[in-house]
């Protein structure tokens, strides 16, 4: 699988990490555009996974909690 860089990210920022199974996991900061799939990923944990997670009760997950602020950690292409 190839992923697609982070806009305004620092390329060092990007890793390819080995598994003990052999595989390789790609890490990368997330972008704007992946606030959809951390919605659709939230909706499908327990109730108790996202207690732990936010430490309060959840049941949806809003936009400011999917939101990316990519200003504060420097990916931001507008400065």
């Amino acid at each position: 699988m190839t992923a697609t860089p982070t806009a305004g990210c620092p390329d060092q920022w990007d890793a390819d990490l080995p598994l003990t199974d052999g595989g390789v996991a790609h890490l990368r900061p997330s972008s704007p555009a992946d606030a959809d799939a951390i919605r659709a990923k939230h909706g499908r944990l327990s109730a108790k996974t996202l207690y732990l997670r936010y430490f309060s009760t959840v049941s949806t997950v809003s936009h400011q909690q999917a939101e990316i602020h990519r200003g504060s950690h420097g990916c931001s292409t507008a400065r």
